[in-house]
């Protein structure tokens, strides 16, 4: 019997990302206003105060880009008319040259920080519970105010394609309004970023912004983070498939914690004892050799839809400490168990991605054959 490895969390993540119960989210989404530095100046703790006055800056969503949301507000016109990208200050790159590559101009507006901010309201529902800020996509690097302090510097928020998750607790007004203020860098050359090629040119900003969402979530002491589900399937047969949970738990408490993780996929449902330390964070797994019901018999393989049913399966993660009779944290993820060894993907995934924001778009094989030449699997 010859087992292929496949991990499927790409493909989950996109489908359908972790989610609470809708009162323990807020998705700070709209209400955002966006400014150069050049204009708004450095001081975070200022910007990011309640009397700091925003008149003159431009309105934006997020996720979004620099550029994208000047558009969107009428500074620019439509970028894929005509010349139009070319217009836009900024643009002083050769035309065929990946901007990546070369420095900003000096005198482009987008060679200094750029502000988002925002004002928002804690959920009556989040107000006795831990706070985290979740920072989906930020390029490239930030600094991140909180009602006057600097809740983290772009020593530590660094990275386009990183996710955070800041603890914002003891800086959050419980009952009144909250100001978050964000600078973002662009990219420079040497950094690891989105990259656009000459049929498809680079935006002067070179993608600056919050490019993926920004969300608030409220939890107990602690949290569940990045579930996931590898699947080795038996390809001879296609009738088994090890599934092999992992999970992220992370301690917000400033003391100890011990609890139960429960995991349910496929129906089964496995649990195990786990102790964090005063703010440990630790990757915790359910293994098919020490929970022998993760070897699911006949399973409901994910195809692409050219070749079979996409099936999906709902992978529920819980943590419930041991002294307390509600949950801490639960997520709940779409996963599917995928069959096709790893060279065979090139001819029938390919990534589609959004022109407005990655530029570099990769199949699922490639970075799977990377995973597989690492490590060592057929």
């Amino acid at each position: 019997m010859r087992i292929t490895a496949g991990l499927f969390s790409l493909f989950a993540a996109v489908g359908a990302a972790p989610r609470l119960a809708a009162q323990d989210t807020l998705a700070l989404h709209g209400g955002w206003q966006i400014q150069s530095s050049a204009r708004a100046g450095r001081d975070g703790a200022r910007i990011s105060s309640a009397q700091f006055a925003t008149r003159g800056w431009y309105r934006a969503t997020v996720p979004s880009t620099v550029v994208g949301a000047l558009v969107d507000d009428g500074v620019y016109p439509d970028p894929f008319y005509a010349m139009n990208l070319r217009k836009i200050p900024g643009m002083s790159y050769k035309i065929g040259q990946n901007f990546v590559h070369y420095p900003m101009d000096s005198t482009s507006p987008f060679a200094v920080p750029w502000w988002y901010r925002t004002t928002f309201r804690v959920p009556a529902s989040m107000r006795n519970r831990h706070v985290t800020l979740r920072l989906d996509g930020i390029n490239y690097r930030a600094n991140v105010w909180l009602n006057g302090k600097r809740i983290a510097d772009s020593t530590a928020i660094a990275g386009t394609y990183r996710r955070y998750a800041l603890d914002i607790t003891d800086a959050i007004a419980k009952s009144g309004k909250n100001t978050l203020a964000i600078e973002i860098f662009a990219p420079t050359p040497a950094d690891l970023q989105t990259t656009w090629v000459d049929w498809n040119p680079s935006p002067p900003d070179k993608d600056m912004g919050m490019w993926q969402p920004a969300v608030l979530e409220a939890t107990g002491d602690v949290a569940v983070r990045h579930p996931q589900v590898i699947s080795h399937v038996d390809t001879a047969t296609l009738k088994r498939a090890d599934l092999t949970v992992g999970t992220t738990l992370h301690n917000l408490a400033t003391y100890p914690v011990a609890g139960e993780l429960t995991a349910k996929i496929a129906g089964v449902t496995v649990h195990r004892q786990v102790k964090l330390a005063a703010h440990d964070s630790v990757y915790v797994q359910f293994t098919p050799d020490s929970f022998p019901q993760l070897r699911v018999q006949n399973p409901r393989l994910w195809w692409p839809a050219q070749l079979g049913t996409p099936n999906l399966y709902t992978l529920d993660v819980s943590f419930r400490p041991n002294d307390n009779a509600g949950p801490s944290d639960r997520k709940i993820v779409r996963v599917g168990i995928l069959r096709l060894p790893p060279r065979e993907r090139a001819q029938t995934l390919w990534c589609q991605a959004d022109t407005d924001l990655i530029g570099d778009c990769r199949t699922q094989l490639a970075l799977e054959r990377e995973h597989a030449d690492r490590f060592g699997i057929e």
